[in-house]
C-alpha cells in the first residue's frame, strides 16, 4: 500500500516537473518603450535633457550624427530548450537640432527592420588547424626546467 502510494506520488512530482519546464520563459531587453512616454514627446520644444529624463540614457546613438538617439528594446520567450522567439521589438529614434530640442523622431517595429542576410563564407586565418592527438604530443619536450 505504502510503496503504490509512493509510486503515485514521484509520478505526479515527474509530471509537474514536465510541466514546469513547458512554461515560457520571458526577457525584456533593453529599452522597451511605453506608448505614454512617447506621448509626452512634442517636436519643437521637448528637450534631450527632458528625454532622458522620461527614458535614461539612449541604447545607442548613431554613428554619423551625435544628434540622433535610438532606444532599442525587445521582449522574447522561450520555451524549454527552443530558441527565443521575440514577442515584441520596437526602436524609438529621436532626431534633435542643434539647440537639443527633438526635431522629430519615429517608433520602428520588427515589422519595419529589414532582414539581414548572413554569409556562409569563412574568413581564412593564418596557422595549422591541429587535431587533439598532434596538441598533446606537440607540446611533450617543449617545456623546461628554468635554471
Amino acid at each position: 500500500m505504502l510503496q503504490n502510494r509512493m509510486k503515485k506520488i514521484l509520478l505526479a512530482l515527474t509530471v509537474l516537473c514536465f510541466i514546469h519546464a513547458c512554461a515560457p520563459i520571458s526577457a525584456t531587453r533593453g529599452h522597451l518603450i511605453e506608448t505614454q512616454d512617447i506621448e509626452k514627446i512634442e517636436k519643437g520644444s521637448t528637450t534631450g535633457d527632458q528625454i532622458l529624463s522620461i527614458f535614461g540614457t539612449p541604447s545607442s546613438r548613431t554613428l554619423f550624427d551625435e544628434n540622433v538617439w535610438l532606444y532599442i528594446g525587445k521582449k522574447t520567450e522561450r520555451y524549454a530548450f527552443f530558441r527565443d522567439k521575440v514577442i515584441e521589438q520596437r526602436v524609438l529614434l529621436v532626431e534633435f537640432d542643434d539647440d537639443n530640442i527633438v526635431r522629430d523622431y519615429a517608433i520602428l517595429t520588427a515589422e519595419d527592420m529589414e532582414d539581414i542576410r548572413y554569409v556562409e563564407k569563412i574568413t581564412p586565418t593564418a596557422g595549422d588547424e591541429l587535431t587533439i592527438i598532434q596538441q598533446l604530443v606537440g607540446n611533450i619536450g617543449r617545456f623546461q626546467k628554468q635554471r
